[in-house]
């Protein structure tokens, strides 16, 4: 099933960084080059998307709706960044993906550079070892949350992105805002200096606050708006939840997710592990909203965002509580193509991650999209977000 990889790995290398240079070049070299590489249909989504958003803002032309002041002064928030003209980050499965394709020129000193034939190699060996009825290539024991930590973030190559994370500016735009009558709906957009642009979904009830909240994580090719209809985030809310729902980026279980996938493992960085970084800067953004009960806020994930959720709380100490759908060994791909989180450096973890028992706080695993109803679910997070078991959280 995985004889073509190699091929394609290269291929998708090579056509992801001829996006990744597309701004310094003129529109003759991206076609010429980028077709050579990608798919027709492919490339002409996205020379589309480049070409209707282009980076330059005219003064005046947006006029963002203003977010709320944070009361902690100290934490480098930076509010109504100036925007591309038409954001839609909802609009295209594209959108933001650029950013991620300039992270190992932006992190160059963290790389870990493999040919495509290393990391075919690399690849085969894990999903041979998967394969064998008593695997050899995964740790034995159970190691404590420090070490777990240590290990889940040296195999995510996240340990640069989370070293004095809130000394560095968050840019933070309302992009839309809806007072209802019983929720306030903000679209905010994020800017962070490596992974870019990314938006989420903010609703919080009406009401006295300050509220605990939820940071949630979709499955794949899911939306923040198609999680809230699915998993019923109106009952959350009348429960006296906010949640953020975070839109997640390059995730649609297809060719963009592997080339995007495959680009970052060649330069020994992890697509899994940015959405683990951008969960934490929700995190942190919700921390410093007084509407908000910062020693109060879980972690919750379905499908491909629980396996994203499930690595986080491994990786960073700061939610009080992880509600999870599924697990994952790390080997999983789409006929040879790569999903985030495939990656031979988390499959010898996988064991102890899947366990959820080594992480920092609390989790509860969940059936495969919640069949036990949203009584059950919400019966474990007013357990550990509305009553004393709840802790006050250590910054990663």
């Amino acid at each position: 099933m995985h004889d073509d990889f190699s091929s394609w790995a290269t291929r998708s290398v090579r056509g992801a960084r001829e996006l990744a240079s597309c701004r310094t070049r003129g529109i003759g070299a991206r076609i010429t080059r980028a077709i050579a590489w990608w798919p027709r249909g492919l490339f002409r989504s996205f020379a589309a998307f480049f070409f209707v958003l282009p980076p330059a803002v005219a003064a005046g032309q947006v006029q963002p709706q203003p977010a709320a002041q944070a009361p902690h002064a100290a934490m480098p928030l930076v509010y109504d960044q100036p925007l591309w003209l038409d954001e839609r980050p909802f609009g295209s499965e594209f959108y933001g993906v650029e950013d991620y394709l300039l992270l190992p020129v932006l992190a160059a000193q963290h790389a870990v550079p493999l040919s495509s034939d290393e990391l075919a190699r690399s690849l085969r060996s894990m999903w041979v070892d998967a394969d064998r009825e008593l695997a050899a290539g995964t740790i034995e024991g159970w190691p404590a949350p420090p070490d777990m930590q240590r290990m889940v973030v040296e195999a995510l190559n996240i340990g640069f992105l989370l070293d004095h994370y809130e000394d560095r500016a968050l840019g933070v735009t309302v992009l839309d805002s809806y007072p209802g009558p019983d929720r306030r709906e903000e679209l905010l957009l994020f800017h962070d200096p490596y992974v870019g642009r990314f938006a989420s979904l903010m609703l919080t009830p009406t009401g006295q606050g300050p509220f605990p909240a939820i940071v949630a994580l979709p499955g794949h090719d899911r939306g923040p708006r198609e999680f809230c209809v699915e998993f019923h985030c109106s009952g959350l809310l009348e429960a006296g939840y906010a949640v953020i729902v975070l839109q997640l980026r390059a995730d649609e279980s297809a060719s963009l997710e592997h080339r995007v996938a495959s680009h970052l493992l060649r330069e020994g960085f992890s697509l899994a592990g940015l959405h683990v970084y951008e969960a934490l800067l929700l995190w942190r953004y919700l921390r410093s909203l007084s509407t908000i009960d910062g020693t109060r806020i879980g972690l919750m994930g379905h499908s491909g965002g629980a396996i994203i959720a499930n690595l986080a709380v491994h990786a960073v100490d700061a939610f009080q509580l992880l509600v999870t759908d599924t697990t994952a060994m790390f080997t999983e791909d789409m006929s040879g193509g790569l999903l985030c989180a495939t990656s031979p450096e988390l499959y010898p973890l996988h064991p102890q991650i899947s366990e959820l028992d080594s992480g920092w706080c609390p989790a509860h695993l969940f059936e495969y999209g919640f069949p036990e109803g949203q009584a059950a679910v919400l019966a474990v997070l007013d357990r550990y977000l509305k009553t004393e078991e709840a802790s006050e959280p250590t910054s990663p």
